[in-house]
């Protein structure tokens, strides 16, 4: 028996009566988010058989397991590193929250996808909004669209946000790409999509238009997320303009306690950009080597992230192989899987550990080319 299975019973049972409607009582559910989810859907939990004079239902679940192994998803949380779901997919992150997720993220591309995997949910919404709207433009109506799907997926975190009184449970929502060289109107569309909901980060690039923004909104209280990092620099820049931001927040009276700001280093894009290069200039070097130069420049950002005490936090995205999930487990970090990565990972024998220590030169150096191929990166 699963939790989930007592979910599926009270789907299968709706409108048949009280009858169906039971109780759990055991330590079967541990999770918080698992427990919040069967109350949500009429299952209410007894911790044990000392307490039966609570029971009220005519059926109940009679549960008792031993130590169950954690998942690799749980193992991670453990080890200090939280994870996300990388899409606002309602139910993918529903199981992602089950399991263990403590936030999401999106962009426009990542909602198309949402939205085509869901047609009979959001293609009625759709037609709604052009009856609504007969005057608005396609981009308007994507627009009102993608608002949509980020508020359904920011409830579902919601649960989260509460419990850990904002520190987590955040909704990452992208402000329009058009807008990348326009700091003003980035900075206002990121006020709109942070009034959607309480759990709202907002996503600009870590460009010189989308730094000034983010400071910004830091400013007014308001939570971002850096994206399109790829370097060290770019990490840097971010965290400052934040640092300041958070300094006018405070002496304007601002609370700052819920303020949680992440910049996204697109680890695999890093490694996609050099095997492009090793290809075009024939450059002698394994393609499994490469994968190291992205976690080297993380952990290398994340070393002086600790040793400064900004309070961004860095956020691991755009995965293409295990090593950007396994080799920063164990930093104060968020780790953001697409939802068929996170569920491989929970299938592997992969050993979860703490390996959040700085990359050694010796991973690099089975090819001088290698360190040259990095070090350009870098610099």
């Amino acid at each position: 028996f699963q939790a989930e299975d007592g979910i599926r019973d009270v789907e299968r049972s709706r409108g048949l009566g009280d009858v169906y409607k039971r109780q759990i009582v055991g330590q079967l559910v541990h999770n918080p988010q698992v427990s919040e989810s069967l109350k949500q859907n009429g299952i209410s939990l007894v911790p044990g058989i000392e307490d039966i004079d609570k029971i009220q239902t005519k059926k109940v679940m009679i549960t008792a397991h031993g130590a169950a192994e954690k998942t690799k998803m749980q193992q991670t949380a453990d080890l200090g590193s939280d994870w996300w779901n990388d899409s606002n997919d309602h139910l993918e992150l529903k199981h992602a929250y089950d399991e263990g997720a403590v936030g999401a993220t999106s962009n426009p591309v990542i909602t198309l996808q949402s939205v085509k995997n869901h047609p009979d949910l959001w293609n009625p919404e759709i037609d709604k909004m052009i009856m609504e709207y007969p005057s608005y433009s396609e981009d308007e109506i994507l627009w009102l669209l993608i608002d949509e799907v980020g508020k359904k997926a920011a409830e579902i975190l919601l649960p989260v946000y509460e419990r850990t009184s904002g520190e987590k449970g955040k909704l990452s929502l992208q402000v329009n790409p058009k807008y990348y060289r326009n700091a003003d109107a980035m900075y206002e569309q990121g006020k709109y999509l942070a009034s959607l909901a309480p759990n709202i980060a907002i996503k600009c690039p870590a460009l010189p238009a989308g730094i000034e923004a983010m400071e910004k909104l830091t400013s007014v209280g308001i939570s971002i997320n850096a994206t399109v990092s790829f370097t060290v620099p770019q990490t840097l820049a971010v965290a400052e303009a934040v640092e300041r931001g958070l300094e006018t927040a405070k002496n304007n009276g601002i609370d700052t306690s819920t303020i949680t700001p992440y910049v996204t280093i697109m680890v695999g894009r890093i490694d996609d950009h050099l095997k492009r290069q090793r290809e075009a200039e024939n450059i002698d070097v394994d393609p499994d080597l490469i994968n190291w130069a992205s976690i080297a420049i993380f952990k290398n950002a994340y070393t002086i992230f600790k040793d400064r005490g900004y309070k961004t936090k860095l956020l691991a995205a755009a995965f293409r192989c295990d090593l950007h999930w396994k080799e920063i487990v164990g930093g104060d970090v968020i780790i953001s899987m697409p939802y068929d990565w996170w569920n491989q990972f929970n299938k592997s024998d992969v050993e979860v550990i703490d390996r959040m220590e700085p990359v050694s030169y010796t991973h690099l150096r089975a090819h001088e080319t290698s360190l040259h191929l990095v070090c350009r990166l870098l610099l």
